[in-house]
């Protein structure tokens, strides 16, 4: 899942730094507090990129962590596609 070369790289660096900011100032749910997105690789279509986070807390808030990322999915990627001017946002 490298992307599609140098675009695939800088579009994975651009939507990293997008949901980081995202993740500290929007985001509501306070299950995601303890996320720190560490990675995004895309696909070489660059129809899906893939988040890696790193999550602190101990094994309770890292459950609740990951369940609140995957519920805020949609909002993420409604949002990134707003700053981000895509013509086809992918899916996270």
């Amino acid at each position: 899942m490298a992307g599609d070369g140098k675009r695939g790289q800088r579009l994975g660096q651009l939507i990293q730094q997008e949901i980081a900011k995202l993740i500290v100032n929007d985001l509501k749910d306070p299950r995601v507090d303890f996320a720190t997105v560490t990675e995004v690789r895309t696909a070489p279509d660059l129809a899906l990129a893939k988040v890696f986070v790193s999550i602190y807390g101990d094994d309770t808030q890292r459950a609740d962590t990951l369940i609140g990322s995957r519920q805020a999915r949609g909002y993420l990627r409604r949002e990134l596609s707003k700053r981000l001017k895509l013509r086809l946002m992918q899916e996270l």
